[in-house]
Formats: structure tokens, C-alpha cells, sequence
């Protein structure tokens, strides 16, 4: 092989791999668009989800708030506001002590594990609301 050929044999393969590069580039950009827009059209999905929730938590809680009040009404007595609800103050409660916690983990497994056992379950879970109070 002489000088000439192996110059010529070099600039081909370096052309062949410029090209099988920019390939490799527009087939990995074509999957991570795909990617993407699977991604944005179920965050949209969640957040409409989410939105629909919290509508539905807010109608709940007027319902709650007025059957408080009729219930009160019945009974001769007015409902104190302050136990009306967490929208009269404005505050939430915080469930930053529940989820993602051990004993919160354990319950999921818990449940999985005893499935056909609902006594057990509501029992575990009446445990575990007390222990959300105490925290």
C-alpha cells in the first residue's frame, strides 16, 4: 500500500464517520422528541387531573361546611365557624409527616401483603390514623 491510498483510505473513513455521526445525532434527537412530548402530554394529563381535584376537594368542603351549619341549624344550636373547615383560616393541613415516612411505607406493604385480610387492614389503618394525630 503506498502513502497515496492510505491518505485516500483515511479521508473516506473519516467521511463514512462524519456520517454515521450526524445519523446517530438525528435518530437520538428524533427519540428524545418523542420522549418529550409523551412527558408534556402526561404532565398536562396530571396537572388537568390535579385540577379537577382540588375542584372537587373545594365542592366538597362547602358541602361539608353547609351540612355543618344545617346540622347545627336542626339541632337548635349554631356550628361554631372556627370548626367549620381548614378554608375559613385559610390553612391546609400539613402532610409532610405522612407520606414518605417508614410507617407510611409499611402500611402500603402491609396492605399488599394481607389483601384478603380486611379486618386486619381497617384496624391497622384506625392505628395508624391515631398515630398521624400524635405526630
Amino acid at each position: 500500500m503506498d502513502i497515496m491510498n492510505t491518505d485516500e483510505f483515511q479521508t473516506h473513513l473519516t467521511s463514512i464517520m462524519e456520517t454515521l455521526a450526524k445519523t446517530a445525532v438525528v435518530e437520538i434527537s428524533k427519540l428524545f422528541e418523542e420522549n418529550a412530548s409523551a412527558l408534556r402530554l402526561e404532565i398536562t394529563r396530571f396537572t388537568s387531573e390535579n385540577e379537577s381535584l382540588k375542584k372537587k376537594c373545594n365542592f366538597l368542603e362547602n358541602e361539608l361546611q353547609s351540612a355543618r351549619k344545617s346540622a347545627g341549624k336542626v339541632n337548635g344550636t349554631e356550628a361554631p365557624s372556627s370548626h367549620s373547615g381548614p378554608t375559613d383560616t385559610g390553612h391546609r393541613p400539613a402532610i409532610d409527616n405522612v407520606f414518605g415516612k417508614e410507617w407510611c411505607m409499611n402500611l402500603w406493604r402491609h396492605e399488599e401483603s394481607n389483601a384478603g385480610e380486611q379486618e386486619d387492614t381497617h384496624l391497622d389503618s384506625a392505628v395508624i390514623i391515631g398515630e398521624v394525630g400524635l405526630t
